[in-house]
């Protein structure tokens, strides 16, 4: 009787973990299929921030009125390591890149540790747009 019992815990414990990696498994592709990307319409003036997920686009179009240019600015994270008795502040730049329509209105496109890597991003994205990037440090 005994044994019997065991196997159907075993059982039963084995259909909880299924389902557990099941939802595991939906959240993760979730979770790795979401983006936030950028759509421009230029003959319309209009743009859209929005989420994909699976395919789907959740967003609304905006109006702008032009494409000023794209531009780099440079800033500085900083990280505090403890260990014991020793502590660490690493400070390092970040370059983060964005789309300016007017002096108030500007949108992050991406961000990078690498300044020539954001650069190589966004080139492509300027010259597509027919917009000028500035690097704002120039260094």
């Amino acid at each position: 009787m005994g044994g019997l019992l065991g196997i159907g815990v075993v059982v039963a414990l084995t259909k909880v973990m299924l389902l557990l990696a099941a939802v595991f498994l939906v959240f993760e592709v979730l979770l790795l299929t979401t983006n936030y990307r950028l759509s421009i319409d230029q003959a319309n003036n209009q743009y859209k921030e929005y989420i994909w997920v699976l395919g789907i686009k959740r967003g609304d179009w905006k109006p702008y009125e032009k494409l000023d240019y794209l531009f780099i600015n440079k800033k500085f994270v900083s990280q505090k390591m403890n260990m014991e008795s020793l502590s660490n502040t690493i400070r390092k730049p970040v370059y983060d890149g964005y789309l300016r329509f007017s002096e108030d209105h500007k949108l992050f496109v991406g961000s990078s540790d690498s300044k020539s890597s954001l650069i190589q991003r966004m080139k492509p994205i300027a010259d597509q747009l027919g917009v000028e990037l500035v690097d704002y440090d120039a260094s």
